[in-house]
């Protein structure tokens, strides 16, 4: 019993001189599952990023097929307004996956280096960094050209918010098109009526005026 004591206040001894504190240290298979993780956020920005395109086809196909056949500028108004809705928010949901992507990933280089920080051998500690800095620098590049993929794809989204406005303008005119077209029946009427009221007045003056 006293030499199992013993050997607990020396390991107890000990702990304050250690390199590493096992409270901040992830096990393996946390590490394990911080790299599937990343893994599978990159996947999602794949898939995302897929969708967006074929949705954005899709729309534009519809739009051109609404064109084709002739449809009004209400509807075609009507069909945009809805579906370029959604094309936002594919771009809105691609965004943030991109950033979470990006925010896992800093979490996985940061325990890269700290746990880099703790190797005591300078030969090892040396060639296991070279190793970070070169999967990071690589990470960097690809990931700037995904930003950059991203922040193209803003421009897009701002010509098909233009066709929008127009549409909104092309229903408007055809509204006050309309409304200058029922303007300009109740004007005929009104001519019609004041002519047919004038020709009853004219026709019938004289069957009160007869001497």
């Amino acid at each position: 019993m006293k030499k199992i004591i013993a050997l607990a206040f020396g390991a107890f001894l000990l702990l304050p001189f250690s390199c590493v504190n096992p409270a901040t240290v992830k096990t393996v298979s946390q590490l394990a599952s911080l790299g599937i993780e990343v893994v599978s956020l990159l996947r999602g920005c794949t898939e995302l990023s897929q969708m967006f395109s074929s949705n954005v086809a899709a729309v534009n196909s519809g739009m051109e097929k609404g064109i084709t056949d002739n449809k009004s500028v209400l509807d075609l108004g009507k069909y945009w307004e809805k579906y370029w809705s959604d094309v936002h928010s594919d771009y809105d949901n691609l965004k943030g996956k991109l950033y979470e992507t990006d925010r896992i990933s800093q979490q996985y280089f940061a325990e890269l280096e700290s746990n880099n920080s703790q190797i005591n051998n300078a030969e090892l500690k040396i060639s296991d960094s070279n190793k970070t800095i070169k999967i990071k620098e690589q990470y960097k590049l690809e990931y700037a050209k995904a930003v950059a993929s991203i922040n193209s794809s803003a421009q897009l989204l701002k010509d098909g918010d233009d066709i929008l406005l127009v549409l909104r303008n092309d229903v408007l005119r055809s509204a006050l098109q309309n409304q200058i077209s029922v303007l300009k029946n109740i004007s005929l009427q009104s001519t019609v009526l004041s002519q047919n009221m004038k020709y009853f007045s004219n026709n019938c003056i004289p069957l009160f005026t007869q001497k």
